[in-house]
């Protein structure tokens, strides 16, 4: 995560008596070209962007053409603007003219961006949209400063001057889609279940920087200009979204539509979070998944054999227990029943050495294989998950049994094809995934491949990479340890 950075912009003012006051009120100040308004402002936290004119590295800087709206905090007064005039070689400071303005002693004022051109006491709001956000170009967030609304508060001191530490009212979300395929893209729609998961229009209290939704979608949109991609590349993007705890938890979708007006579906490959003022968040996506099992179906045969057994069905992995309870699922009630062979057949699994019997249920994961020999793979056909041809992104988390003495089982995981289709590698094998597990440590890792070519013909064969030769020769009776355990297998469309 990127640090707060802060950056000083100094803002030179030409002084005057504009404010409707009396000759009292201004007794005293000093009106002068040298006094002047100092505000302050931080990066977004996280991966950053933050304002304006910004690069994708981070860089915080002010933009031609950036106004602030000043008002003074005695709800009477009527707000004024200060705006660029100068921009200098250094983009983290600029010269900010407020024409005929003066600055009194120990008065307070509020400041936000951007500046909104109408008449404003400190009493009143100010309506903000999100609606309209375009995109120039791929992985550029020039065009994100028109959203970045802030807010500021300051008393001005005996010379004039004033300091305004400007907050961020909003979210920065980075958005990372893969491109169907080589085209130019005009739009980018990213929704939740949640009918009201993002702010459309809000509004600011002035009175307290308070900024809430006046309006709300399920959906938000992004523009895009000049956005073309090749068939391997990405679209990054950038949205400003108002602060929710909404979303957390939710699986966003997203829609990319082309120049010629076609549309591509695709899903979050991991759940939104509650989203802060302040902060950025990415999120990547990948197509709409073609096969998905967290192996939740477990729950109802693990529940029927808890309630009849005094030791109840163990998480090896989540307890790191070596000597968590798991039962064979070929010699024990409920699972060496007509219902879950049923069960493990509809997901399109077939166990590839069931004369062993070598399955083991865990708390909604499986174990497979034993030691001194003995090892099985699971095989998962595509039959009723892909129609004609299609290019696939395999994802799966797996971990490695451990011994008594400590020492980790042998892998490496592998993934085999039969059938259509070939791993990027160009082979029917995939790439060899080695578990990142130290001496006496079980971790769940993350593993992913990419298929070209896959078909309602395809079978993915889930085994570890000691027991393959090839695709169809097994060496079952292998020596040593391999137990492995799966969880969260998915698919995608790439």
């Amino acid at each position: 995560m990127i640090g707060i950075m802060k950056k000083v912009l100094y803002f030179a003012v030409c002084i005057a008596a504009l404010f409707s006051c009396n000759k009292a009120d201004r007794t005293g100040i000093a009106e002068s070209a040298n006094s002047g308004i100092q505000a302050t402002a931080v990066d977004f936290e996280g991966f950053a962007p933050t304002r304006t004119a910004v690069s994708t590295a981070g860089t915080f800087a002010w933009a031609e053409g950036d106004v602030i709206g000043v008002v003074p905090a005695d709800d009477r007064t009527m707000q004024t603007n200060f705006e660029i005039v100068d921009l200098g070689s250094n983009p983290k400071s600029a010269l900010f003219d407020g024409g005929a303005w003066q600055l009194k002693e120990g008065k307070s004022y509020l400041a936000y961006f951007p500046y909104r051109g109408r008449y404003l006491t400190s009493s009143g709001k100010v309506e903000f949209s999100f609606a309209g956000q375009q995109q120039i170009g791929n992985d550029n967030a020039d065009n994100i400063g028109a959203y970045d609304y802030m807010y500021a508060s300051a008393v001005s001191t005996a010379d004039g001057c004033a300091t305004f530490a400007f907050r961020h009212l909003v979210s920065l979300v980075k958005l990372t889609v893969p491109a169907p395929k080589a085209a130019s893209y005009s739009r980018l729609s990213i929704s939740s279940s949640v009918s009201d998961g993002f702010a459309s229009k809000a509004t600011l209290n002035l009175a307290d920087g308070n900024l809430a939704a006046s309006a709300s979608a399920a959906s938000i949109e992004l523009g895009l200009e000049d956005v073309s991609l090749s068939a391997d590349g990405d679209l990054v993007a950038y949205v400003m979204v108002l602060p929710t705890s909404k979303l957390d938890g939710q699986i966003l979708k997203a829609v990319l539509t082309d120049t010629e007006g076609s549309t591509y579906e695709f899903v979050a490959t991991s759940a939104a979070k509650t989203m802060e003022a302040g902060k950025a968040y990415s999120i990547g996506f990948a197509r709409e998944s073609v096969f998905e099992d967290d192996f939740s179906w477990l729950a109802p045969f693990i529940a029927a054999y808890n309630s009849a057994n005094a030791n109840p069905i163990g998480d090896t992995v989540g307890d790191k227990n070596i000597n968590a309870n798991a039962p064979n699922a070929y010699t024990t009630a409920p699972f060496n029943t007509t219902e879950f062979a049923e069960a493990f057949a509809a997901h399109g699994y077939t166990d590839l050495n069931p004369g062993a019997k070598l399955i083991y249920p865990q708390d909604q994961y499986l174990k497979f294989s034993r030691t001194g020999g003995y090892n099985t793979a699971l095989q998962l056909s595509l039959a009723n998950y892909v129609t004609g041809t299609m290019d696939l992104v395999v994802m799966f988390d797996y971990a490695m049994m451990v011994q008594g003495s400590g020492t980790v089982d042998s892998g490496p995981i592998v993934v085999m094809i039969d059938g259509d289709g070939k791993f990027a590698n160009g082979t029917k094998r995939s790439s060899q995934f080695t578990s990142a597990q130290k001496t006496g440590e079980f971790l769940w890792n993350s593993a992913s491949d990419t298929i070209t070519g896959a078909s309602a013909n395809t079978k993915l064969i889930f085994i570890n990479g000691r027991v393959s030769n090839a695709v169809g020769t097994y060496n079952w009776s292998v020596s040593g340890a391999g137990r492995f355990f799966l969880d969260n297998i998915k698919i995608v469309e790439k």
